[in-house]
């Protein structure tokens, strides 16, 4: 796109409505100048007849026409530039589950079990094919939907860098409940590859991961 585009070019009949009505007001307002002048005096008007000047009533139509305009414009979204991208269609949607429960604090890794994940994980979404779908589920004590499946890696890595044990609130390691809310979250349309990333340090908590 090259040249200046509309948006939505079908509120565009709206400028001769405009235009018409302004033409209107602006006919009327002479008329009305010179049918006052026939029967009373110029001189007098000013005492018995309290308005604005012709000129003035002028200016006003004028600034009023031209902020209808501009907000027809902006109705219409003028577009200028701009490049066209082909998206390549979905290949696959990858869940990650990571564990923030209080025990991924542990520093028996550099800087921390938590921090070394997370950086981890920035990788892996670094290396991602743009088609591919993530999403992002925390678990401790109960697991939380932190971003569902979208190809915006960018913003996916954004929120990856907030969570931790207070994402979710709750302490333990329910890494079942962890599972069955990754897999509901897929999303079923279309014959791809759906994969669950358990990122995890402990043992399950009594929620049963192999039967998820």
């Amino acid at each position: 796109m090259t040249s200046l585009e509309f948006a939505y070019p079908k509120w565009s009949f709206l400028f001769w409505l405009i235009t018409a009505f302004a033409g209107a007001l602006l006919f009327l307002i002479l008329r009305s100048s010179t049918n006052l002048n026939r029967f009373i005096a110029p001189a007098m008007q000013q005492r018995l007849v309290r308005s604005l000047s012709k000129p003035r009533r002028i200016a006003v139509l004028v600034l009023t026409y031209v902020s209808l305009l501009l907000l027809l414009a902006a109705m219409m979204r003028p577009q200028y530039g701009g490049t066209v991208q082909q998206l390549s269609a979905v290949q696959s949607q990858i869940m990650v589950c990571l564990d923030v429960s209080k025990s991924m604090l542990a520093e028996d890794v550099v800087p921390n079990r938590l921090r070394r994940a997370k950086a981890e994980i920035d990788t892996l979404l670094s290396l991602l094919d743009p088609s591919q779908q993530v999403g992002l589920m925390v678990f401790a004590g109960k697991a939380s939907l932190v971003s569902p499946l979208t190809t915006d890696h960018a913003f996916l890595r954004l929120l990856l860098k907030d969570v931790g044990p207070h994402s979710v609130g709750l302490g333990g390691t329910k890494i079942g409940d962890a599972l069955r809310q990754s897999t509901d979250a897929f999303r079923t349309a279309g014959d791809i590859n759906r994969l669950v990333l358990l990122v995890t340090d402990g043992e399950d908590h009594d929620s049963f991961p192999v039967e998820a």
